[in-house]
């Protein structure tokens, strides 16, 4: 509002467009720190996943790292498969991968979301090593992007607070993913090929 009420020269824009993309990078840093430091209290109730997802991608179509350029492809959405969440938290987690899928690929690219239910995923087998017991089935949320992939020697280290490879990244948004996965009785896989592109896998407990 501010930046079209004034009148400016080219040198007064360009300093009023540093202000407000520092600002709103602040804005993030400081959203995503609360978050961390101190997450909202868990108000678990059931869900259809598909809708929680199906609603964060709305969003996520309508927000500065989408473009044209992205295609989203979706399986099994609608799918009623339902999962004892917050749903409010499971927006963040979506909307946190989502927004990392897409500045993967600012150059265009595929987006795959697809979730699946099946008693046979083993989420022991998944990375990190913290791993759930007791579910006898589960849900996998699985958002696949076909960006340039995780170097081997990073993906150990990116759900470690403040780590980010990205130049206006916060270093926040996939541990507070992990976290928020982790307060769910979940898990997540990561499978990255360089030049591919990178998938996680949400696992969670299914009704």
């Amino acid at each position: 509002m501010l930046k079209s009420e004034l009148v400016l020269d080219d040198h007064q824009k360009r300093l009023m467009e540093i202000v407000l993309r520092e600002s709103e990078r602040l804005n993030a840093l400081i959203t995503d720190f609360l978050l961390f430091a101190q997450p909202p209290k868990t108000n678990k109730k059931w869900w259809e996943i598909g809708e929680i997802i199906e609603e964060t991608i709305d969003l996520f179509t309508h927000s500065p790292d989408y473009h044209d350029g992205i295609r989203i492809e979706r399986s099994r959405l609608r799918d009623t498969i339902r999962v004892r969440v917050d749903a409010d938290q499971m927006k963040q987690v979506f909307w946190n991968l989502l927004t990392n899928a897409a500045q993967e690929m600012a150059r265009g690219g595929e987006l795959r979301i697809q979730i699946e239910k099946k008693d046979d995923f083993l989420p022991r087998a998944c990375l990190p090593v913290w791993t759930p017991t007791g579910a006898k089935d589960w849900v996998m949320v699985s958002i696949s992007d076909s960006g340039n992939g995780i170097p081997p020697n990073e993906k150990g280290k990116i759900f470690e607070p403040f780590y980010t490879t990205k130049d206006r990244g916060t270093g926040l948004g996939l541990s507070i993913v992990h976290k928020i996965i982790e307060n769910h009785n979940g898990a997540i896989k990561v499978e990255s090929e360089m030049g591919k592109g990178t998938t996680f896998a949400l696992f969670l407990p299914a009704e």
